[in-house]
This record gives structure tokens, sequence and C-alpha cells, in this order.
């Protein structure tokens, strides 16, 4: 085990407070409106804080890290530069409100209205299919990143660790949408979001009083140059080319 009492203490809080959040959202569901867009009742801030903290998890995370280590502030300019952009056009109701006007719960359903329902029945197999390939892999690379993160076994009991975790996963994911549907999401998201802004606030400060500026600018600065070489030894390593230097070895002699 990686985790101490501390850190899984954080965890199971975390976790039962957001259980606890989604059992009042019992009673609240009471027609596919509720069960598909919470009613139509959320507010600004209430989606905000929630559709950041559902877009957050942990491929998100390591795939961020492993691109900043990469490419640096490169990546991080262009995403910012497109914030500005994306935060204008919401702001203006571009498409949305138009969307919005139209009543429609989906957009298969926005497809119907546009067109036919033909096509609406074609849309919607679509996104159902899609729906479950990405269903799929998202808690097999989830199940995979904790088993690495938290140092668990690969069985127990005799049974392997990553199923088990798969399933994990997925109950608290359908534990959430069949207790309250689309307005169970959105609280427990937004319980969520309200921790990681506390949490990210104060790893930020600390890491700012921590972590000097030279430090970040030098390894900024040896990063493209240690992965060069680390890819340099890659190539050295591969068989091929060590075919390729002993046939140009045997034709200098």
């Amino acid at each position: 085990m990686n985790l101490s009492f501390i850190d899984w203490f954080i965890v199971i809080l975390v976790l039962a407070g957001m259980v606890y959040s989604v059992s009042f959202t019992k009673g609240l569901m009471r027609s596919v409106t509720d069960f598909l867009s919470a009613g139509r009742t959320a507010g600004r801030y209430l989606i905000s804080v929630s559709q950041g903290a559902a877009g957050l998890g942990a491929i998100s995370i390591v795939s961020f890290l492993e691109v900043g280590y990469i490419t640096g502030f490169s990546f991080q300019w262009w995403g910012l530069s497109q914030g500005i952009i994306l935060l204008a056009i919401t702001t203006s109701g571009w498409v949305i409100y138009r969307f919005r006007q139209t009543r429609s719960l989906t957009l298969a359903q926005f497809f119907e209205k546009r067109y036919s329902r033909n096509f609406r029945i074609f849309a919607g197999i679509v996104a159902f299919v899609c729906g479950i390939i990405n269903f799929g892999i998202f808690p097999a690379v989830g199940a995979q990143f904790f088993i690495s993160y938290c140092g668990f076994p690969d069985s127990i009991l005799g049974i392997p660790t990553f199923p088990l975790m798969m399933i994990l996963l997925i109950s608290v994911a359908l534990y959430f949408v069949y207790t309250g549907g689309q307005i169970a999401v959105i609280i427990a998201d937004f319980f969520q979001g309200v921790f990681l802004i506390l949490v990210l606030f104060i790893i930020t400060i600390f890491l700012y009083n921590k972590v000097e500026w030279d430090q970040v600018s030098d390894s900024l600065k040896n990063t493209p140059i240690k992965l060069a070489a680390e890819e340099v030894d890659k190539l050295n390593n591969e068989d091929s080319f060590k075919i390729l230097d002993n046939e140009e070895k045997e034709e200098k002699n």
C-alpha cells in the first residue's frame, strides 16, 4: 500500500460526503426531464463548478502532467488562449441559446426537430455505441491507475484486483445516476468541485512557498535534453538500427 492513514481518511471522507449528498436527491427525480437535465433548474454557478469537476478525472490529471512535463508552458499557452475564446463564445450564447430555445433534452431529439425521426434514431444509436465504448475504456484506465498509484496487490483472495476495481468504479457511477439522475450527478460533482477548489488552492500556496522559480526554469530547460537522450538510447537498443550499423561497418571493411 502506497497510501497512509491520512490519505485513506481523506479519500473515504470525500466519497462519503458525495454519497451522503446524493441520498437527499431520491425524491427530487419525478420525470424524464429531471433525469436528463435536472429539471432545467440548475443555476450557472452550480453548473460551472459541477462541469469542471466532472471533466477532471484521474486520466485527465495524468495526461496534463505528462504533457506539461514534455511541452512545458507552450501547451498551457494555447489552452489559456483557447479558454478566453470559449468564454467569449459561451457568454454570447452562440448556438447554445438557440438550442435551449428548442427545449430539446438530447441532441438526437434536436435532430428529429431539425431533420427527421430516422435521423434521430441513427444519432441515438451512434451516441449509445460511443457511450458504451467510452464507459468501457475510462473505468479500465481508471482501475489501472488506482491499482498502480495505491499499490494494490494483483489479486485479493485469488480474485484479480483489476476487474474488482472496475466493478467498484462503475458501481459508484451507477448509484449516483439511478439514485437521482442528473440532479444527483450535478450535486455530487458540485461538492467534489468545492473540495477540489480548496485543495488546489492549498497546493498552489504550498508550491509557491516551497518551489523557487529557478528550479522550474532549470527543469524546463533540462527536460528536452533528457528526453532527447532517452530517445537516442531507445534507438540504439533497437535491432533495426544495430543491423544497419553492422552493415555500414562491413561496407567500410
